[in-house]
């Protein structure tokens, strides 16, 4: 081999290094003609780190910068099933770093049935495929998907162009639809099978309940047996208080139950409520104390739904409180912010915390029924219930206080005034 010679003219090689020259003269021609041309539109430099690829700007730039951000994940599949290029939203989806992605087979993240439609469509240039699949994660997990594949013709060859969706959050949102309707469903049934249950066991005890109240003020028959068809009426007649508090709490939900408001003074309703339950103060010898404000007060109510209220409430009070008890009523008229207070208050049994946190709700029994197992003092756990709703439908409060088990409790209830409901005298007080 002829040895370099170097002169102070130039530098002399031999005659083969001479050729590879030349060689890789024209193939750098080549390259940079391409690139002009349009041919290239990446450049492979290989470096310290490693090969590192250099996309060119071109008119597709736009595209492919589309494509990176795009929030699907984008994958680019050769016949065999290799992936030869994928965004890194792609990657993101199946949990690997982007260049652990690439090269390799797509059958590593999809199940054989969409390896197989998608294979299809690249060996019979198929229309493009969607479907739904489970995108498979290095860690272990599946991610709900959906997937468009199409044939991505090249000048040398076909390959496919996957766009994979993540459904995650669009299932979620199809499960609390369907639970939703689910449970909407299942709540009108109950309402209106109570409704009918209720209306189907009002419907008998009214005869009985006429015969009862015959019976009992019936003065031909014997004294024990007039007492008799009294008890007989007194439980009737609670029986049709619970399954009238069925229909009214079906009424008020499904918003049927229309109110009949007319000027009224605010203390009439009260009295009619305390005759009620006056019998039953008298039989448990409990004192009642009445302190009414005499400032002049209206308020613009339905008398027969406020009579319900101020009934349940006094009942509730009387059911709790033990013989020889006391109940304590007291109102007060604000006339600047227009409002009616009345406070009951009981020397019961009293509240937990925890009852007088669910005292308002349905079906609620307190401690007491949950601790025995039983329901001591009966009813459904409805009326208070009822009366917060009543109260609500007048743009009214009602709120519960207790200082603890057998200390009592006292409810307050404040209901606005009517726009004339201090401009009249007071009412004389019997």
């Amino acid at each position: 081999m002829k040895k370099k010679e170097t002169s102070k003219r130039g530098h002399w090689i031999s005659e083969k290094d001479f050729s590879q020259l030349h060689a890789n003269l024209r193939e750098a021609q080549e390259t940079l003609e391409a690139i002009r041309s349009g041919e290239v539109d990446a450049v492979v430099v290989h470096g310290p780190h490693g090969n590192q690829v250099f996309s060119l700007t071109s008119a597709e730039q736009p595209y492919r910068f589309f494509v990176e951000r795009m929030q699907d994940g984008a994958v680019t599949i050769s016949n065999e099933g290799l992936v030869l290029y994928a965004n890194q939203r792609f990657a993101d989806m199946v949990n690997k770093p982007l260049e652990l992605v690439i090269s390799t087979n797509i059958s590593d993240y999809l199940d054989a049935a969409s390896c197989e439609k998608i294979q299809y469509v690249l060996e019979n240039h198929h229309e493009p495929v969607r479907r739904e699949a489970l995108l498979q994660s290095a860690n272990g997990t599946a991610l709900p998907v959906h997937l468009a594949a199409g044939l991505l013709p090249l000048q040398d060859r076909n390959v496919l162009c996957l766009v994979v969706t993540d459904l995650t959050l669009p299932k979620q949102n199809q499960e609390l639809r369907h639970a939703k309707e689910v449970a909407e469903k299942a709540n009108k049934a109950k309402d209106d099978f109570l409704a009918a249950l209720s209306h189907e066991l009002r419907t008998p005890l009214n005869p009985v309940l006429l015969l009862a109240s015959e019976g009992a003020e019936d003065a031909e028959l014997p004294a024990r047996v007039r007492a008799d068809f009294a008890t007989v009426r007194d439980n009737i007649e609670l029986e049709a208080r619970l399954i009238d508090d069925l229909l009214d709490l079906n009424r008020i939900v499904h918003g049927k139950l229309a109110l009949e408001k007319r000027l009224l003074d605010c203390h009439i309703v009260l009295d009619d409520a305390i005759a009620i339950v006056d019998s039953e103060l008298k039989r448990k010898k409990i004192k009642l104390n009445v302190h009414l404000d005499e400032g002049p007060c209206q308020l613009n109510a339905d008398r027969t739904r406020l009579q319900q209220v101020f009934w349940n409430v006094l009942k509730n009070s009387v059911k709790f409180t033990p013989e020889k008890g006391a109940i304590t009523i007291n109102t007060s008229v604000d006339a600047e912010r227009k409002l009616w207070t009345i406070t009951i208050a009981d020397t019961g049994i009293g509240m937990t915390p925890d009852e007088i946190h669910k005292i308002f709700e349905a079906f609620s029994q307190g401690d007491h029924a949950e601790s025995t197992g039983s329901h001591k003092f009966g009813g459904l756990g409805l009326g208070l219930s009822i009366t917060r709703m009543l109260i609500k439908m007048h743009e009214g409060t009602i709120s519960a206080h207790s200082e603890g088990r057998d200390k009592g409790a006292t409810f307050t209830i404040q209901l606005p005034l009517a726009n004339n409901g201090a401009s009249k005298p007071p009412r004389p007080r019997q």
